[in-house]
């Protein structure tokens, strides 16, 4: 593939050409030999497209908000030499990189093995995937290039950040009772449901279950859980 300068000389060559055809300046048309000859010298040395092993180790597959997470990248050449090849490892929004690079740019003899190192931490919990990792190999003309991406990937899975309260000392001045309906836990006057029975006479009609008597072909009543008064207990003198 080629670069921008490539694209860029490419552009100045068509620029003159088109200057000395409105222009009628036949001169105007050797200025376009530089970038072309640059360009043909460049391309009789292609550029070889990178073979990598590549491999990812992280410290701790799970961690909480704000927790350093050590992630070492090591990449092997097993192709021809490398003069330049730039390698990204691709981190997910949420993940701020506290130390190293995940972005470096090396050269790397065949059969040579590197390791790259940094330090992310997550700043939100959830499920967080490291990867793919892209290597793009450079020639040295700087006019191509070859890029390979590779589908390596490790997951961070990060919990709420938490604190011990085992060894918190905690004494209320005072207890209070509640004011208002407290359920009692037992069948009476209220107004959450609590279980069915059997129609006694003077049971309200407005309890009876019209489903369920239709079901076992009785009259059923609703009965519901009982509710209490709190009161405030005064502190005696």
């Amino acid at each position: 593939m080629r670069t921008t300068l490539a694209s860029w000389l490419l552009g100045v060559a068509g620029t003159f050409v088109v200057l000395a055809l409105l222009l009628l300046q036949w001169q105007l048309v050797l200025l376009t030999l530089p970038p072309l000859v640059y360009l043909t010298l460049a391309g009789l040395r292609p550029i070889q497209r990178p073979v990598l092993d590549v491999s990812r180790q992280v410290s701790r597959d799970r961690a909480s908000v704000g927790q350093e997470v050590l992630v070492t990248l090591r990449v092997a050449n097993r192709g021809s030499r490398l003069d330049l090849v730039e390698i990204s490892d691709t981190l997910p929004e949420g993940l701020d990189l506290k130390g190293g690079l995940a972005h470096v740019a090396i050269s790397l003899g065949a059969g040579e093995e590197v390791s790259i190192e940094y330090k992310v931490a997550p700043n939100l919990r959830g499920r967080y995937v490291i990867g793919p990792v892209e290597a793009r190999a450079l020639a040295a003309s700087g006019l191509e290039y070859e890029e390979v991406t590779l589908s390596l990937r490790s997951t961070i899975v990060v919990a709420p950040q938490l604190e011990d309260i085992r060894k918190a000392r905690i004494f209320p001045r005072r207890t209070r009772f509640r004011i208002g309906q407290i359920p009692s836990r037992r069948a009476d006057l209220g107004t959450e449901f609590w279980g069915l029975r059997e129609y006694r006479p003077g049971d309200e009609t407005r309890r009876i279950n019209w489903k369920a008597s239709a079901r076992f072909d009785s009259l059923i009543t609703n009965e519901t859980e009982g509710e209490e008064r709190g009161r405030r207990r005064h502190r005696r003198r």
